[in-house]
């Protein structure tokens, strides 16, 4: 027994999800806590073992939009999706913007995300990779301040001994 063909949603909400609790706490916005889906829509083929998402689409406008695919077998979860989100909720995740989310296309800055594990405890990248950008962002930011304050007293120490 097998089922294939395509599944369009207009009007849905995503919820409880927890990569989008976290792009809710990393972001600010609440927004993404109850994701209100203008439209999705996905490509499936099913047998009793496999389940295949292909060319899947979902879409709250102007907030965030997810493509890509994913493969459920033997209640593990393997795939990779590309994640566009709207600029301005990058504003408060220092090097969000300029190491993560680098691709800027059809209105969203974009990364991929691998999703994999267990269908009860899926596991994605994107939550260390911003982790991993803030530090960076803000250790240069932090090494930039000292060597200007080091420079600056080195210049005044130096105009003193002349």
């Amino acid at each position: 027994m097998s089922a294939e063909g395509n599944i369009e949603l207009s009007g849905g909400k995503l919820e409880a999800l927890p990569v989008l609790n976290r792009l809710a706490v990393f972001t600010g916005s609440e927004q993404f806590r109850q994701l209100e889906l203008h439209k999705a829509r996905t490509d499936y083929t099913w047998t009793p073992a496999r389940l295949t998402l292909q060319r899947l689409t979902m879409e709250s406008t102007g907030l965030l939009r997810i493509e890509g695919g994913c493969v459920v077998e033997k209640g593990m979860l393997n795939g990779e999706f590309d994640v566009g989100v709207a600029a301005a909720t990058l504003r408060w995740l220092p090097g969000a913007r300029a190491r993560v989310f680098t691709v800027e296309r059809d209105g969203y800055q974009w990364t991929k995300v691998k999703v994999q594990g267990p269908t009860n405890n899926i596991q994605e990248d994107l939550s260390t990779r911003l982790i991993t950008a803030a530090g960076t962002e803000l250790f240069e930011e932090t090494k930039g301040v000292v060597q200007k304050g080091a420079e600056t007293l080195l210049g005044i120490f130096h105009k003193l001994t002349q």
